[in-house]
Order: structure tokens, then C-alpha cells, then sequence
């Protein structure tokens, strides 16, 4: 899977988990989108 979609799946899944109320993941998906984005190595 290449990193990009892999970082998409990841936000898809925060963000289902944040919609149903789970505070820890939404923050860490704030932690995530904080973060600079590194160069993506395929």
C-alpha cells in the first residue's frame, strides 16, 4: 500500500472512531495532523 493511501486509511479510521465519541483517538489524530508530513519513500 503506498504511504499516502495508507495515511488516508488511517485518517478514514480516526475519524469513524472520533465520530463515535472515542476522545483518546481523536487526539490522536490531531497529533498526526499536526505533525510535518515527511518525504514519502514508496
Amino acid at each position: 500500500m503506498a504511504a499516502g493511501d495508507m495515511n488516508k486509511y488511517i485518517r478514514n479510521l480516526a475519524a469513524r472512531y472520533a465520530a463515535q465519541g472515542d476522545q483518546d483517538f481523536q487526539g490522536l489524530a490531531d497529533e498526526r495532523r499536526r505533525r510535518p508530513r515527511r518525504a514519502q519513500v514508496e
